[in-house]
């Protein structure tokens, strides 16, 4: 079975919503409002503030831009609010009376992990390199990936 809750990547920024009035069908094109709140983890409970990049304890209604055929944006304060693991409820509303069908999603935290995928002849001249300079007795150094960096390609850790 499927879950119900969507991924969204540590770091992410943008997000997105179809404002629609379930009485009508009909595209919602003013007033558009994003709301998130962390339903797990250490603000577990608390909603996100975008304008002191904080969670707190009442819910703020975040103005989103208009696009086109009642789909709503807004970009979130940078590195954004998603902490891998934590689940999140994300909901958009109208300022108007109108009535909004199905504005919720349950989110979860991933960190995005990006893996280099070299070709044999690569990863053979690479090989030989490093073989060439321990035989050599060069202090070559070989670095543990860091949970930054999971291929090992930085020299410390932050």
């Amino acid at each position: 079975m499927a879950s119900d809750i969507l991924s969204i990547f540590v770091g992410e920024v943008w997000r997105e919503f179809p404002l629609v009035d379930k009485w009508t069908g009909d595209p919602i094109n003013t007033g558009g409002f994003y709301y998130l709140q962390a339903l797990s983890g250490p603000n577990a409970g608390k909603w996100w503030n975008d304008s002191t990049t904080s969670w707190v304890d009442t819910a703020v209604a975040h103005p989103m831009t208009y696009g086109r055929d009642g789909n709503w944006i807004i970009k979130l304060t940078a590195p954004g609010p998603f902490e891998e693991g934590v689940v999140y409820f994300e909901n958009a509303e109208s300022d108007s009376t109108l009535h909004i069908s199905g504005m919720g999603r349950l989110l979860r935290g991933q960190v995005v992990v990006d893996v280099v995928v070299l070709d044999p002849d690569t990863y053979a001249a690479i090989s030989q390199l490093i073989t060439n300079a321990v035989n050599k007795g060069n202090k070559t150094k070989v670095f543990a990936p860091c949970p930054q960096d999971p291929i090992g390609m930085t020299r410390k850790c932050p």
